[in-house]
């Protein structure tokens, strides 16, 4: 910061020290009160040492969010702190990034990524891939047994193609032609729970949903034992 000195002048040949400043070596010897200080059209980017800018505004330091001990809610104006900090309002996450509803990130009701947050309570919806690993470890498992009868199951469940009702796309948001399409394919969860009740559960509203990433492991204990049936046709025609 610029230090804060006096004039030196020179008259009758003798220098005279602590002579009053005039107006411009003020503004050269202080830092101008308008620009100390974010105004509404200033952006922490418009500031020289924006790591200590952050840190006197209680900042996490490299980042443009609030630190964990404020909150806008404890400045004045939080329109203009929003536009001075370069913070989203809620519908620009909304839209743009990550949407979050009902209260704190430990409990939230449902769940956007790049898109706007789903209507439908405990809904998560993602434009992109959902890329995760199932625990599947042999070392967390007891009782293991193959699948009895899934190809009888299988035959029985069979892949049906529907049509939703309007009730309940309408309940969903709407038709959005991306997560939501009127017509659309999979299975009965009645089917399932007919033949196969591991895979289905019944929700708070009644409905039945059905565990369609697990479907796998019944579709490839099927192939096996199609598998089985085939290689035992081969056999016996080859000993006729």
């Amino acid at each position: 910061m610029t230090s804060i000195t006096t004039r030196e002048t020179t008259g009758g040949g003798a220098t005279v020290k602590g002579a009053p400043l005039t107006n411009a070596e003020i503004d050269n010897n202080f830092i101008s009160i308008t620009t100390s200080k974010l105004e509404s059209e200033n952006n922490l980017s418009d500031l020289t040492d924006t790591t200590t800018a952050r840190s006197n505004l209680g900042l996490v330091i490299g980042t443009d969010v609030l630190g964990a001990s404020n909150n806008l809610s404890d400045l004045t104006d939080t329109a203009v702190a929003k536009s001075n900090l370069d913070l989203a309002t809620m519908a620009e996450q909304e839209s743009n990034n990550v949407s979050i509803t009902g209260g704190s990130i430990g409990g939230i009701d449902s769940l956007g990524v790049n898109t706007a947050a789903p209507t439908t309570i405990g809904e998560i919806r993602a434009t992109g891939d959902i890329i995760s690993h199932f625990s599947s470890d042999i070392k967390n498992k007891e009782n293991v047994q193959d699948i009895a009868n899934a190809l009888s199951i299988v035959t029985t469940i069979g892949g049906k193609t529907f049509d939703w009702k309007d009730v309940f796309i309408n309940s969903k948001g709407g038709e959005d032609e991306y997560f939501l399409q009127k017509q659309d394919f999979g299975v009965i969860a009645q089917d399932v729970q007919e033949s196969f009740p591991l895979a289905v559960r019944e929700r708070e509203n009644g409905e039945l949903a059905v565990d369609y990433v697990k479907l796998c492991s019944l579709a490839f204990a099927a192939i096996k034992e199609l598998n089985e049936k085939v290689d035992s046709l081969i056999t016996q025609q080859r000993n006729s």
